[in-house]
């Protein structure tokens, strides 16, 4: 199973690991699925966890952050950016993740944000909320 997770889904883990995204990130590291990730994906999470409102409001540390983006470039498939898509107007940053969802064959994206869940689906691969995804994998 190759899944791509939001940047939400990851800054939800990394704030509070026994939360949904939290057990998703569990489950990865258990090898229950394939994790793939681009860079802009990355940049994304390294610039949400250094957002003042998130830095403070949950105490996070230059230490935590920088574990969780090493965990990501060691274990998880760095997707090269191939594919440019424009189809979200509102909110540009989600077409990332549909770019690397279709470079990278991705049989689910997981995401908590309504433009993407909206979509339900893209060309092959499945759009899910943190929930529905859990269910998939194997307990």
């Amino acid at each position: 199973m190759r899944v791509v997770l939001d940047s939400n889904v990851h800054v939800s883990a990394v704030i509070k690991r026994e939360s949904q995204p939290g057990r998703i990130i569990k489950a990865w590291r258990a090898d229950s699925f394939e994790l793939l990730i681009s860079d802009l994906i990355m940049k994304e999470i390294d610039d949400v966890l250094h957002r003042d409102k998130i830095y403070k409001k949950y105490h996070l540390t230059e230490d935590r952050i920088k574990r969780a983006l090493e965990v990501l470039r060691l274990y998880a498939v760095r997707i090269p950016q191939k594919t440019t898509i424009s189809m979200i107007k509102d909110d540009p940053s989600d077409n990332r993740v549909i770019e690397c969802a279709t470079d990278g064959n991705a049989d689910y994206i997981v995401s908590g944000d309504r433009h993407l869940l909206a979509l339900k689906s893209f060309r092959n691969t499945i759009i899910l909320q943190p929930s529905e995804f859990l269910k998939k994998i194997p307990s």
